[in-house]
């Protein structure tokens, strides 16, 4: 039997997780980046490119990453618990010492972060919180361009706070 290929190996990713579609794309991301193409057929590999071995010194098999990712993003599989876990009390953590952030789960925390509705918004407020970009004394256009892409209703409060037409 021949080794999978990427694409059969992200097919598989694919059919055990939970069915939404911001989910899968955290997925895709992770197998993409942790598997590349090699002599052998297809290897996992760590953050620099480097063939990961697993506890018993051997290449690390595909089957050993899914039980690790599954391990870390429950919620990103089928039969996963209801809540997911808040992206900023994960790097909180992480950055406090309580558990090490690899490379993948930096990536994850971001990709989740980002392209989440939650996280958009999230992004914007925190934008909004160094002053209305579109004040007088606070005026900055890039800031204008970012909020109304992160969230056009944040945008219209603040324009209309600050007086300009919408």
């Amino acid at each position: 039997m021949s080794a999978p290929t990427i694409e059969q190996i992200l097919a598989l990713v694919l059919s055990k997780s939970n069915g939404d579609p911001d989910d899968q794309a955290v997925l895709s991301s992770i197998v993409e980046h942790s598997i590349r193409r090699t002599n052998d057929g297809v290897s996992v590999v760590d953050a620099y490119g480097s063939v990961r071995k697993s506890a018993a010194g051997e290449s690390m098999t595909f089957a050993e990453l899914l039980g690790e990712i599954q391990s870390q993003r429950p919620e990103l599989f089928k039969d996963a618990p209801a809540q997911k876990p808040d992206i900023k009390q994960t790097m909180q953590a992480a950055s406090s010492g309580h558990q090490s952030m690899t490379f993948t789960d930096k990536m994850m925390a971001e990709v989740a972060a980002r392209s989440s509705t939650d996280g958009r918004k999230q992004q914007a407020a925190e934008i909004a919180t160094k002053g209305n970009p579109w004040g007088k004394a606070t005026r900055n256009l890039t800031n204008q361009m970012r909020i109304e892409n992160l969230d056009k209703d944040l945008a219209a409060k603040l324009k209309a706070q600050a007086g300009v037409a919408a």
